[in-house]
């Protein structure tokens, strides 16, 4: 009598088809985000924002161009962090009013269910030589904290102007800061009105090395806050 015996193959192939499946389910598990970080480019569409010493650099654009490249050095440095834009383009859709546009993108951080809300932004000032970059956050916001100061310490590795100091929002209220109920910061990457430092922030060079070192920030923070939890 012959037993006829299983073949050996085609219980190998089904073997290595589960062994892939299984392998994907746990990248995917692995690379589901565990932050959110919400980058608001300042102004856009019908705001320009601060007019550049050149007189023709808008605060807009710059604060687009620095935004997208934050966001994208986050997603380089840690693939699991979310990273969601209030605007790609200078094509808003929101209206024309201040506060309409402020709010709009505080909801826009709270339907993407951020964890972090960071607006960038451009300073000017009447005296042209004035000069450095400062960050605004909540009073009880100790994760922005951290975030800036690990900021000031990135840029600060790279040679980048010089810190101006963290103001708290109870003496420089901010909507699109103190309307959160998530970490927020309004960071001021530099003065749009200093010639020196405006052709710095328009430099790609200038605006990859600002990026990396704020995205570096961020992303020890995040670290920093997942490893304290149990």
């Amino acid at each position: 009598m012959k037993i006829k015996k299983t073949p050996f193959i085609p219980i190998l192939i089904v073997w290595i088809i589960l062994a892939i499946i299984a392998g994907i389910f746990f990248l995917q598990k692995q690379i589901e985000p565990k932050t959110i970080v919400m980058i608001d480019p300042g102004h856009g569409g019908y705001d320009s924002g601060a007019t550049g010493a050149d007189g023709t650099t808008y605060e807009k654009d710059l604060t687009m161009e620095i935004s997208y490249k934050i966001g994208q050095q986050i997603q380089h440095l840690d693939p699991s962090i979310k990273v969601g834009f209030t605007r790609l383009n200078d094509q808003v859709s929101w209206p024309s009013e201040v506060v309409s546009d402020l709010q709009t993108r505080i909801d826009l951080a709270n339907k993407n269910n951020a964890d972090f809300f960071l607006s960038i932004h451009l300073n000017s000032g009447m005296n042209p030589n004035a000069y450095g970059y400062n960050s605004f956050v909540r009073e009880n916001d100790p994760f922005s904290q951290e975030v800036a100061l690990h900021i000031s310490e990135q840029l600060d590795s790279i040679g980048y102007s010089q810190d101006r100091g963290t103001q708290t929002t109870s003496n420089a209220p901010l909507m699109v800061v103190d309307q959160q109920t998530i970490p927020a910061m309004l960071f001021e990457v530099g003065f749009i009105s200093n010639m020196n430092e405006m052709e710095q922030l328009k430099s790609p060079i200038y605006q990859n090395k600002i990026a990396h070192a704020i995205a570096q920030a961020v992303v020890d923070t995040v670290h920093a806050q997942i490893s304290k939890q149990p």
